[in-house]
C-alpha cells in the first residue's frame, strides 16, 4: 500500500509502517488519543479503549442506544462519550466503570471539548442588580443584560468544563468539579 501526498511533492508510507485495528463492527465516527491509548466511537454504539503498545482491545464502553460520535479524555482518567441518542456518559478509564448519564440535550449530540478556562459565575436572580449591571455585594459577579453567564474577574478563577453541541442547536457547558472525599461516601 502506498499512500501519496497530493502536494507539490509526492510523498510514500511504506506499508510496514501501518498497523490495521478491528474490532467495531459499525463504522468508525471519532477518535481520541489518551496516553498510549486510543478511544474511538462507533455506530456500533460503543466506545472502544484501544492499547497502542499491543495493539488490542482494553476495555469496551456499552451502554448508549446509538452511535457514538464523539469521544474525549481528561488527564485523570475519566472518559466522555457522547451519542447520536443525545446522552453524554462519564466513565472511569482505571477501571472501566460507568459513572454517570449527563443529561440536557434533546437530540444528537455531535461534538465535544474539554477546556480550561475562566470560571463562569450564573446571574443570581434573587439579588436586586442595579442599573450598572454590578451586584454591590460582590466584586466576583456582573451581570450584563444582554447574557445569561458573565466571567468572574480573578484570573486564578480557572476550572474544567465539558462542551457539549447538539443537533438542537445548543451548546451545553457542564463544569467538571473533583469529588471529595465526603462524596465518595
Amino acid at each position: 500500500i502506498n499512500a501519496e501526498y497530493m502536494g507539490t511533492e509526492e510523498k510514500r508510507v511504506n506499508s510496514d509502517s501501518c498497523v490495521e485495528l478491528r474490532h467495531h463492527t459499525g463504522t468508525i465516527r471519532c477518535m481520541w488519543p489518551h496516553l498510549d491509548f486510543l478511544i474511538t466511537g462507533s455506530e456500533d454504539k460503543s466506545a472502544m479503549q484501544w492499547d497502542l503498545q499491543t495493539n488490542e482491545v482494553a476495555r469496551t464502553y456499552r451502554r448508549h442506544v446509538d452511535a457514538v460520535v464523539s469521544v474525549r479524555t481528561t488527564a485523570d482518567n475519566l472518559l466522555f462519550t457522547a451519542s447520536q441518542d443525545a446522552l453524554i456518559i462519564m466513565w472511569n478509564m482505571t477501571d472501566g466503570t460507568f459513572l454517570t448519564e449527563l443529561h440536557h440535550h434533546y437530540h444528537f449530540v455531535w461534538t465535544t471539548e474539554l477546556v480550561m478556562m475562566r470560571a463562569l459565575q450564573p446571574p443570581a436572580p434573587e439579588l436586586d442588580i442595579p442599573e450598572d449591571g454590578v451586584d454591590p455585594e460582590s466584586t466576583e459577579n456582573t451581570y450584563d443584560d444582554d447574557d445569561d453567564w458573565t466571567y468572574g474577574e480573578r484570573d486564578s478563577d480557572y476550572a474544567a468544563y465539558l462542551i457539549t453541541g447538539s443537533f438542537d442547536k445548543t451548546l451545553a457547558l457542564w463544569r467538571l468539579t473533583a469529588a471529595s472525599p465526603e462524596d465518595a461516601g
